[in-house]
């Protein structure tokens, strides 16, 4: 099974190698490409995890994290739109217009603002055939279909909406917009509680996109490393900056170890928290590698910094993952005052 995973890995390197790096820094610009999005789809990528006879490709988590976390490498905009691609079907796997879903023809996304920004979200309104109302800070609200919660049960809303885009920080390839809902296309599609065991059970994912942003900085400092010289030696020859690079991807390859040789939530309740943990700190150790040249867009390393931020106001609230581990650590949930 390992060999399985092993080739899987390759194929999906060798894939955002070729295709997703070579159109990262316009992905920055311009978003990312439709007909990139239809080659992804093409790969399997979407639908990773539902079962053959939904459309999907039948893998399991970690197959699906080896995904998000190499595509993560290239572009963290293009594994964050494949794990809501992706998160959108687990919960509503019969949607209409799920084969434009899966061949990466139109987009879709979940509203995970009031799960994971603190915020309190403005109610929606749900009666007499319509849903209407606002949602805040919506990643790829420009979407075509939008699920999204009235507090008790989530919907998915398919026309009726008008998204405002906001020049935002990070995640650039994909809009982050102000989605004002005045609809009477919508669905039912379960209790908000489906929704959050959802996201409660996507810490492994997470993690592997974190451990993906990490690891694809930390490869572009080694190589510069290499290549720039400073008084006639190349920056690796300097202990402080060898010694960077070195913890950092001794950090990294722990999490992953750890990562795919666990199971359980507490295994991955500790890995989306050490791996956002590298994230922050490689991307900011990567960026200082690279001097002046690390803050230009065409040397392709400021975004794994604002990516990594941006993640990290996404999915940096630990709470649920520190009473998951407290469970373990002293028997009992612990720190709610």
């Amino acid at each position: 099974m390992m060999e399985e995973y092993e080739i899987l890995r390759n194929t999906v390197r060798e894939f955002s190698n070729k295709e997703i790096e070579a159109v990262s820094k316009d992905i920055e610009i311009n978003g990312i490409p439709r007909s990139l999005k239809e080659k992804i789809a093409a790969q399997g990528f979407l639908g990773a995890t539902l079962p053959a006879e939904k459309g999907g490709s039948g893998l399991d988590e970690k197959g699906y994290m080896i995904i998000l976390e190499e595509t993560a490498k290239a572009s963290p905009s293009v594994s964050m739109w494949i794990f809501l691609t992706n998160l959108y079907l687990k919960i509503h796997p019969d949607a209409s217009g799920k084969q434009d879903i899966l061949s990466g023809k139109i987009d879709v996304t979940v509203d995970l603002s009031p799960y994971y920004l603190r915020s309190k979200a403005q109610p929606l309104n749900v009666a007499g055939g319509k849903i209407s109302g606002r949602r805040a800070n919506v990643i790829n609200g420009t979407a075509s279909s939008i699920i999204v919660s009235d507090g008790s049960s989530i919907y998915a809303v398919g026309s009726g909406m008008h998204a405002v885009n906001k020049n935002h920080l990070g995640l650039r390839g994909m809009d982050l917009s102000d989605v004002d809902f005045d609809s009477s296309t919508y669905e039912k599609v379960g209790s908000e509680e489906k929704l959050r065991t959802e996201l409660k059970n996507s810490d492994g994912e997470i993690a592997a996109i974190f451990l993906g942003v990490a690891d694809g900085t930390m490869a572009k400092a080694a190589d510069y490393s290499k290549v720039r010289t400073a008084f006639d030696h190349p920056l690796k020859d300097y202990t402080p900056i060898f010694d960077e690079i070195v913890a950092a991807r001794t950090q990294i390859e722990l999490i992953r170890y750890y990562l795919y040789g666990n199971q359980g939530e507490y295994a991955k309740a500790l890995s989306k928290i050490k791996a956002k943990e590298i994230a922050l700190l490689a991307t900011r150790s990567s960026l200082q590698i690279h001097g002046g040249y690390g803050y230009i867009h065409d040397f392709g390393i400021e975004k794994y910094y604002r990516d990594a931020m941006a993640l990290a106001v996404y999915f940096g609230d630990d709470s649920w993952e520190n009473g998951i581990i407290s469970e373990v650590v002293i028997g009992e949930r612990g720190g709610m005052i």
